[in-house]
């Protein structure tokens, strides 16, 4: 619970709907699979909670990730949830992350079978 814990504050950052697919309702599991540099652009300051877990254990590695991070390529997302089905009309997402390098090793088969789903809590209230 403390490490989950010390994840779950490594970085509480707010996030918008806009991006590039602009006019699209994208949902949270849109950005599975996706750096932190790719959806960086559709990072603001002032609209949306966003929480970021560092998922990093799962892959044996020490928890890395900062709210430095936020816009780096070196960080992907492999889980995803939001307080509503579009993130268009979010008010709060969730997502995990772990080190690009290690995802581009192992993790895309196991995000493709569901081993992170519960890498976010998504109690939203």
């Amino acid at each position: 619970m403390t490490t989950r814990v010390a994840m779950a504050l490594a970085a509480v950052l707010c996030f918008t709907g806009c991006s590039s697919e602009s006019g699209t309702d994208r949902t949270a599991e849109s950005l599975l699979g996706k750096s932190l540099g790719e959806v960086g652009s559709t990072i603001s300051s002032d609209e949306v909670l966003l929480i970021v877990q560092d998922a990093s254990p799962r892959f044996a590695k020490p928890p890395s990730y900062t709210a430095d991070n936020l816009h780096d390529s070196r960080f992907t997302i492999i889980a995803a949830c939001s307080n509503r089905p579009s993130l268009n009309d979010s008010s709060q997402i969730e997502i995990a992350v772990v080190p690009t390098e290690s995802f581009q090793k192992e993790g895309k088969e196991r995000m493709d079978l569901g081993e992170f789903t519960d890498a976010v809590v998504c109690d939203f209230k």
